[in-house]
């Protein structure tokens, strides 16, 4: 619990985020609590409050800095998978690509070609 100016306590929940190598917590306070869960003051993000649900698998933020610790960690990891993939997939393009010669490329003129690198549901 925070509090306010006043000495009263507040109710916040936290996000952990990052930026470049700086790791922060940014503080929610609580504007009201239902039975489902609570709305907070996100102001500075796209809307000004927003909905958090308590049975939530994934949510923005967190009443403890354990779970927001958490959160932040799995975002993280899930994030290193996407671009892992990513760089998996374009070194595997660039592998059936760079050795082509520049006329090969230059006769297809702007249609483009397919390049088949394996990886499933993307037509390079």
């Amino acid at each position: 619990m925070a509090s306010l100016d006043d000495g009263e306590p507040r109710e916040v929940y936290y996000r952990y985020y990052e930026m470049g190598s700086y790791v922060g917590v940014e503080e929610f306070r609580v504007l009201r609590r239902t039975p489902k869960g609570v709305w907070v003051d996100t102001l500075g993000y796209r809307r000004p409050k927003r909905f958090v649900l308590d049975s939530g698998r994934k949510r923005f933020c967190y009443p403890t800095l354990a779970e927001a610790w958490a959160s932040f960690l799995k975002r993280k990891e899930r994030q290193q998978a996407i671009l892992a993939a990513q760089h998996d997939d374009v070194a595997k393009l660039l592998a059936k690509v760079k050795d082509k010669p520049l006329d090969e490329v230059l006769a297809r003129g702007t249609s483009g070609f397919h390049v088949d690198t394996g990886v499933k549901g993307w037509d390079w």
